[in-house]
């Protein structure tokens, strides 16, 4: 799995500029896209995919340790479509 600081080293070398920029650059990306998904809204980046906040509700779940019943507390998660060009792209030639 490629790391972010891999990540920003690549990006800099595609960019041709600092590290620092590179990470600055990133950094802000990810805060964006985060406080969007916050805010309640999805992010839809072209040719890669949709991120999308799901509300999931309250629901019963069970301590597989003890087997005692407990609530799962309701939560927001992030659902990821992925678009057509890139699931073509990971499956070439299907």
């Amino acid at each position: 799995m490629t790391t972010k600081r891999a990540l920003i080293k690549e990006l800099a070398q595609r960019m041709e500029c600092t590290d620092v920029a590179a990470k600055k650059f990133l950094n802000s990306y990810i805060e964006l896209i985060t406080e969007k998904l916050s805010e309640g809204e999805g992010v839809s980046i072209h040719y890669f995919g949709k991120l999308v906040p799901h509300y999931q509700t309250e629901r019963p779940g069970r301590n597989l340790r003890t087997g005692e019943e407990c609530k799962i507390r309701a939560r927001t998660s992030v659902k990821f479509k992925a678009s057509e060009i890139l699931i073509q792209k990971l499956n070439p030639g299907k």
